[in-house]
Parts: structure tokens; C-alpha cells; sequence
């Protein structure tokens, strides 16, 4: 457990920025959620990319704010302008950089000009090098790096926090609806779309409802199914999704935080990469880690995933639909 900080500093509005990737926002997000229960007098500004912010739960005390980087913010002297212009009107009691990228270097520079406190974070690019050189050692979690700037500014925050006690289900809601999310922005982290498909049937069979989650193009990829039982509709509401559903079974991927974050149990599939790198969630429902049962010598390849293999097929995706359905049925009870 991480240790919160002594003495706590008398901040009240702190702007946070991280622009990517999803899972890692949604990271900060639940480190953020957890120093809001500390600190009741405090609230954030988190500053985001636009298509990231859509999928952040709302929160009291934490504004997000998504920036279109793509056009609107895309020249690097109109984002300066922006952060002028929000520094100058809102005038924030710290500044913390939890991204440390090009696009927050005017940010940090006007911080430094105004005389904010600026607190920066630190990549562990060298444990990660180290986790493909030694399958046994293991980065600290992504979200306690951003604890640790979080108590180098002084802010008070219990790291990982006290789990919280959910609803307990009634022995109608066995099964209930599962999340679906087979897919992953590398190859060497999507699941087998057959064996997805096969779980889904699996899940409708046993009485459950399946929702699959992804992109219109990925959802395209699925094979066909008649059961009115498996919905690969996207979603109108995918807040509503989360919030309704009873598990989810994810990949290597932002969807494992975004669960986590609602507070959903999930079964998280590993192949190319590792749960060692650091990108584990921290969920107060209950999570499982699935891997191959006998882990192949190739794995991991890849700390943020690949789109190729060099052992040739993704042996590493191979991990059959009846040990992901017996994972989600641990989860639930």
C-alpha cells in the first residue's frame, strides 16, 4: 500500500493533463476518484483528448475537459493560446503534467512563467525494457506512478484504496448480461474471434444476455450469429452498458480500466503482453487474469502489444472459449 504524504498541502483546484492513451487515462481517472474519497475539500481539472473524455464516468469535483488535438488544437501555438488563456481565467493552485509529451511542453513552460507549483511525472521505460529481457520481474503499477505525483505535489491519497462493498446479486441475476470485448488496438492483444463467438454462445446457453463491445468496423469481424441472445449492435449509451452489465470479459486494453472504473468484474485476457508491465487495473469487483495455462516461451513479445509475430499465427491467442466462460462464472460468485 502506498503511503499518503505528511503534511498535506492546502491546494483546492489542481489541473491534471494526460492526453493518451484511453487506459491510461482511465487509470489517472480512478487514481484522481480515489484522492477525491481522501480529500473532500479538493477537485480536479483533468484536460484530455476529446474522444477520450466521451468515455470517463462523470464524477463530482473532477471536470473533464476534452480538446479536439486533432484540429482545433492541432498547431502547437493555438494550444498554447488555450493554456494561457484557461491559466489566466481559472488560475489553478497546482499543475500536475501526468503526460510529459510535446504536447504539454508549453503547458509546463507557462506554468513555470506564472509561478504554479509543477509536478511531473516519470516514465519507467527502463523496468519495462527489463520485463522483456526477464519474464519474472515485474514495473510498478502505472497508477501508482501517478500516486507518487500526486504526494510530491502533497496530495492526500490512499493507494490502492479500501475496497468498497457492491450490491450483492440475487441468485436470479446468475449470469445476467456480459460485456463482450475480444478486440485490442494491437494484434498480439485481440482474442480469436471464433472463440469469442463460441463464449457468447456459451453465455447465451446458460441463460445470460451478451452485448459484444468495439468499434463498427470490429464488430463487422464477428461471425454471424442468430441468437437473439448476442447483440453486436454498438451501443447507443455505453456508459448505460457498463452500468447495466454483470461481467465482462476484456482484453489487454482500455476496456479492462473502463470496466474496472464502473466497478464491474472482469476476466482480463493476456497474450502478447504481460499483466507484469504495470497496466493492471485496480477494481472493487472482482478480476482474474487469464494467460495460456502453460505460458509459451515467446511470451510476452511486446510491453504495448504488436501487429506481427514472429513465431508465426499468435500461438499466444489460443486460449479456448469453455476456460474463459469457467473464468467468468469464478468472477461472478
Amino acid at each position: 500500500m502506498t503511503r499518503p504524504p505528511t503534511p498535506v498541502c492546502m491546494a483546492k483546484h489542481v489541473l491534471v493533463v494526460r492526453y493518451a492513451a484511453l487506459g491510461d487515462v482511465a487509470m489517472l481517472w480512478a487514481v484522481l476518484d480515489a484522492c477525491l474519497a481522501d480529500s473532500p475539500s479538493l477537485r480536479f481539472t483533468l484536460m484530455t483528448r476529446k474522444q477520450i473524455s466521451k468515455h470517463l464516468p462523470q464524477r463530482d469535483r473532477l471536470t473533464v475537459i476534452g480538446l479536439d488535438l486533432d484540429t482545433t488544437y492541432q498547431r502547437p501555438g493555438s494550444l498554447l493560446a488555450f493554456y494561457y488563456g484557461w491559466l489566466r481565467s481559472h488560475q489553478p493552485d497546482q499543475v500536475l503534467d501526468m503526460h510529459q509529451h510535446l504536447r504539454t511542453a508549453s503547458l509546463r513552460w507557462l506554468a513555470r512563467l506564472f509561478r504554479y507549483p509543477l509536478y511531473t511525472l516519470a516514465k519507467d521505460r527502463k523496468g519495462r525494457r527489463q520485463l522483456l529481457k526477464d519474464k519474472r520481474s515485474q514495473v510498478a503499477p502505472m497508477q501508482s506512478q501517478y500516486v507518487k505525483v500526486l504526494h510530491q505535489a502533497g496530495l492526500l491519497v490512499q493507494w490502492p484504496p479500501k475496497r468498497q462493498p457492491l450490491p450483492r446479486r440475487s441468485a436470479s441475476q446468475a449470469m445476467g448480461r456480459l460485456i463482450l470485448a475480444p478486440f485490442a488496438s494491437k494484434a498480439s492483444k485481440a482474442w480469436d474471434t471464433d472463440q469469442a463467438m463460441a463464449l457468447a454462445s456459451l453465455w447465451a446457453d446458460a441463460g445470460g444476455t451478451v452485448t459484444f463491445l468495439g468499434s463498427p468496423n470490429e464488430l463487422q469481424s464477428l461471425p454471424d450469429s442468430s441468437n437473439s441472445a448476442i447483440n453486436t449492435i454498438p451501443p447507443s449509451d455505453e456508459s448505460s452498458l457498463w452500468s447495466e452489465a454483470s461481467v465482462a470479459m476484456v482484453c489487454d486494453s482500455a476496456n479492462q480500466h473502463l470496466a474496472a472504473i464502473h466497478r464491474l468484474p472482469m476476466v482480463s485476457l493476456w497474450m502478447g503482453t504481460s499483466p507484469l508491465a504495470g497496466f493492471l487495473p485496480f477494481s472493487h469487483g472482482k478480476r482474474m487474469s487469464l494467460s495460456l495455462p502453460e505460458p509459451l516461451p515467446c511470451q510476452p513479445c511486446s510491453i504495448f502489444g504488436s501487429e506481427t509475430c514472429h513465431v508465426g499465427g499468435f500461438p499466444c491467442r489460443q486460449l479456448s472459449a469453455s476456460v474463459v466462460f469457467r473464468a467468468l462464472q469464478a468472477v461472478l460468485h
